[in-house]
């Protein structure tokens, strides 16, 4: 007989036999999450020669006016194309509805580049979509798990394409009953994303070209910045920046995404075992856990696979933005748990509907000094995502800001390890039944 391992059983059976080894205990399944993530990050470090080639042939599309844009509407809950879009340190003028100039030639729009990503099946009128836009001449990049079989065709007809490397299994992380959770398709291809995205600003600039990035909307004239640029220039002409060398920006934001990871495993581990035991005594007291979220991604993984079992389905819900609240406000019982996976500090108008519905509140951020994102005493559990104010990682010297967010990939990360943690003590926890 024949056994075939995914990489994620690998990765667990190396790391568990080696800490057998040496008659130590196995590692709890928030660290396995967290070695699972170094290891996606390594693998995806050797694809930046891939990254480089694809990145030149998209910066020089761009630069003779073809948009990168994404596929939302026909993608909506692979979670990658939304990640990409509107962000901190990320171009502006990323998204088919986004342009510099009002109107592009024919020849402009056979340039345009279509990137985007797949953690499961896709959904129905998906291809024919993407063979569409190859039919008019864009390129096309696709992220995922190239040996999921529903993904031949759209394999087939991508360019480009940057697996995953999980096949139709991504769970990662093994529980004392066998059973595997915990999921590694959306955190890979982000990272891998990320990269790409860093490579084609680097190709630019050794075309003579610096695109204009965003500037995060927590910094007091984030939005002043972004005015200052959209849809008014593609590149800037009041910057002037030394051309960055291939694979520099690519590798310094998996550095970067190392670093935060190692600082994670460091620092938070206990409040991720305190969170994660307030959830199970919620769950087996047979109550489900509410999931407010901010940010571009945590809708796309928060609450869904086996962390059902715990969490209501998530609510992306903007305090600042009433009609956003009010799905949280009707969908969610007063007084449950929640964890509220937040972008950086805590937003007074967030707290406030928290509040209304008189929830208990444990909360996955980052720091923010600025007084009106400042946490309110009354939180049960408070989890550090690590990464610093403005949501940016990697710097281009003679540039003002820095370039490409790691808070998507940081956030995804904190709630897995939480996730993990809860799903691995149900285990050995009888949930009560529910009406």
């Amino acid at each position: 007989m024949t056994i075939h391992l995914t990489l994620p059983s690998l990765v667990f059976l190396v790391w568990t036999t080696t800490v057998a080894t040496a008659g130590e205990s196995p590692p709890s399944p928030a660290r396995q999450y967290l070695h699972f993530a170094l290891t996606a990050c390594d693998r995806a470090e050797t694809n930046i020669p891939e990254l480089i080639r694809v990145a030149e042939i998209v910066a020089d599309r761009h630069i003779h006016g073809g948009l990168i844009g994404f596929a939302h509407s026909y993608q909506r809950g692979h979670g990658l194309d939304n990640e990409l879009w509107g962000r901190s340190g990320q171009m502006i003028h990323v998204g088919f509805e986004r342009p510099w100039k009002t109107e592009r030639t024919e020849t402009e729009k056979e340039q345009d580049i279509l990137i985007t990503g797949w953690t499961r099946a896709p959904e129905p009128g998906n291809l024919e979509f993407l063979k569409e836009f190859k039919q008019k001449k864009g390129f096309l990049v696709g992220f995922g798990p190239r040996a999921l079989p529903e993904l031949a065709g759209q394999v087939a007809v991508c360019d480009a394409w940057f697996d995953t490397g999980y096949g139709s299994d991504d769970r990662a992380v093994q529980l004392s009953d066998g059973s595997r959770v915990g999921h590694g398709n959306l955190l890979r291809q982000t990272i891998d994303a990320w990269a790409l995205m860093g490579e084609i600003i680097s190709a630019c600039t050794r075309r003579g070209k610096m695109p204009v990035i965003g500037k995060s909307f927590s910094y007091p004239d984030g939005i002043e910045w972004w005015n200052r640029y959209f849809q008014k220039q593609q590149f800037h002409d009041d910057f002037e920046v030394a051309p960055v060398k291939p694979g520099v920006m690519g590798r310094s934001y998996i550095d970067k995404i190392r670093e935060l990871i190692r600082k994670y495993e460091r620092t938070q581990l206990p409040n991720v075992e305190k969170t994660a035991g307030l959830i199970v005594e919620e769950t087996v007291a047979g109550r489900k856990v509410a999931i407010p979220t901010r940010g571009h991604l945590a809708w796309a993984f928060a609450g869904r696979e086996e962390g059902r079992v715990w969490a209501m389905p998530p609510v992306d819900a903007a305090g600042e933005d009433p009609p956003s609240v009010v799905p949280y406000l009707e969908n969610t019982p007063d007084h449950a748990l929640a964890l509220h996976l937040s972008d950086g500090g805590q937003r007074q108008e967030d707290q406030e509907y928290l509040r209304q519905k008189q929830q208990r509140v444990m909360l996955i951020t980052a720091e923010n000094p600025r007084p009106e994102y400042q946490l309110p005493d009354d939180l049960l559990r408070v989890i550090d995502m690590g990464w610093e104010f403005g949501d940016a990682a990697v710097s281009i010297p003679g540039y003002p800001i820095r370039l490409l967010p790691p808070s998507g990939v940081m956030q995804l990360i904190a709630y897995e390890t939480v996730n993990v943690e809860v799903l691995a003590r149900l285990v050995t926890s009888k949930p009560a039944a529910r009406p």
